[in-house]
C-alpha cells in the first residue's frame, strides 16, 4: 500500500538513520493523525521492533502493562512469555538482545505503557544513558497521542534534556 502525504517526514526520518550514534526520535499528537503509520514505514527495511501500551481501562496494572511488554518481547525473540517484577527488569533484558543490533525500538502509547508506574521515565533514562546509547545502530522512537503527557515527562524532565535527537509534535 502507497505511503501518501508525509515524503518530508519520511525523508528527514530517513536523514536522521544516517546517524553514527544512537538517538532518541519523539513522536506526538492527537489521535488518529497517522504517527504509528509514519514510523513504522520509516523502520521498513531495518529490524523494527514495535511495544504498545494497553489502552486504560478499569482495574488496569503495571504489572498488566509489564506482562503484555513481555508477550511482545518474547513474541520478537521467539522466546515463551516472560514475566517481569519491574520496568528495570524489562528495559535490561531488551537492552541486552539489541545491544549488537542495527534497530529501531518504537515504543508506541508510552503515557499508557508508564502510566501505573511513576519512576517509569528514570528507569528508561537509565537504560538509555548505561545501555542503550551504546549501541551506534540503535534509534529509540516515544511514540503517543498523550502530547501533554510526553511533554511533561520527557521533552521537559530534566533527565531527558539534551537525549533526544528528534522531535514530531
Amino acid at each position: 500500500m502507497p505511503f501518501i502525504g508525509r515524503e518530508k517526514e519520511l525523508k528527514k526520518l530517513n536523514e536522521f538513520r544516517k546517524r553514527k550514534v544512537a538517538g532518541i526520535i519523539i513522536c506526538s499528537g492527537r489521535r488518529r493523525i497517522g504517527k504509528s503509520t509514519l514510523i513504522e514505514h520509516f523502520g521498513g527495511g531495518t529490524k523494527f521492533w514495535e511495544f504498545y501500551g494497553l489502552a486504560p481501562r478499569e482495574n488496569l496494572t503495571n504489572k498488566d502493562q509489564l506482562n503484555h511488554f513481555g508477550e511482545l518481547l518474547a513474541a520478537k525473540c521467539n522466546m515463551p512469555p516472560l514475566t517481569f517484577d519491574n520496568w528495570n527488569q524489562a528495559f535490561e533484558l531488551l537492552a541486552e538482545l539489541t545491544k549488537n543490533e542495527s534497530i529501531i525500538l518504537f515504543l508506541d502509547e508510552i503515557s499508557w505503557m508508564a502510566g501505573k508506574d511513576k519512576d517509569f521515565v528514570g528507569k528508561l533514562k537509565g537504560i538509555w544513558d548505561t545501555k542503550l546509547k551504546k549501541n551506534p545502530k540503535l534509534i529509540l522512537v516515544l511514540c503517543g497521542s498523550v502530547s501533554l503527557w510526553i511533554e511533561k515527562n520527557i521533552l521537559k524532565d530534566k533527565g531527558f534534556i539534551g537525549r533526544v535527537s528528534l522531535t514530531y509534535i
